[in-house]
């Protein structure tokens, strides 16, 4: 392993260093937290186990109810999905579809394999880190549930929207889902891997 590393957040070059066991190291330049302290995992584990239980209802309860005159509809995630579609707009279905529905889940899926014990995956550890790094850029639930509050403040002028409880299942899951991102201790799972692999040669 090489004796230098990038900041995960602003590319400072750093060198690899001998820590006490639980204490918080931060880069010196953006205050990224490189080695976490002792009990990040399992926290970070926590968060993720309840962003994947609030995953489902987020995606199966109704988000929002739009009243028109006399006529109303309440609309989930996975029913916006098919409504942009039966509508002639397959390119935005899909759109939602990947970053709502399937990336999201793939972050929290690989993110979970991620923080099992080495042994468990063995060689695969390193691979499942490369897919964490690659779907990293790739969460956009913030982004759509800007688009969310966006459309209610918009259509709010002509018709009447009913926040639904899916709405705030789908809040929840985002802020369980920032918080693994900011509890996730990449830098050490590196680490792990590779000293695993290293090892079981």
């Amino acid at each position: 392993m090489s004796s230098s590393f990038l900041c995960p957040d602003c590319d400072l070059l750093l060198s690899r260093m001998t820590y006490a066991r639980g204490i918080r190291v931060r880069c010196p330049r953006c205050a990224h937290v490189i080695y976490p302290c002792r009990n990040t995992l399992n926290r970070c584990r926590a968060a993720l186990l309840a962003a994947l239980i609030l995953f489902f209802p987020a995606n199966i309860i109704p988000v929002l109810t739009v009243e028109v005159g006399f006529s109303s509809q309440t609309s989930t995630i996975s029913t916006g999905v098919f409504t942009l579609w039966r509508e002639g707009m397959p390119v935005v279905a899909f759109m939602v579809l990947l970053f709502a529905i399937i990336v999201p889940f793939l972050r929290l899926v690989i993110a979970g394999l991620a923080l099992l014990p080495p042994q468990v995956l063995k060689r695969r550890g390193l691979l499942v880190m490369r897919w964490h790094h690659i779907l990293e850029d790739w969460g956009m639930v913030d982004i759509f549930m800007l688009g969310v509050l966006v459309a209610i403040v918009k259509l709010n002028d002509f018709a009447t929207i009913t926040v639904e409880r899916g709405f705030w299942f789908l809040a929840a899951m985002m802020v369980m889902e920032l918080r693994v991102v900011q509890l996730m201790p990449v830098e050490q799972l590196w680490q792990r891997y590779h000293k695993f692999q290293v090892q079981s040669q």
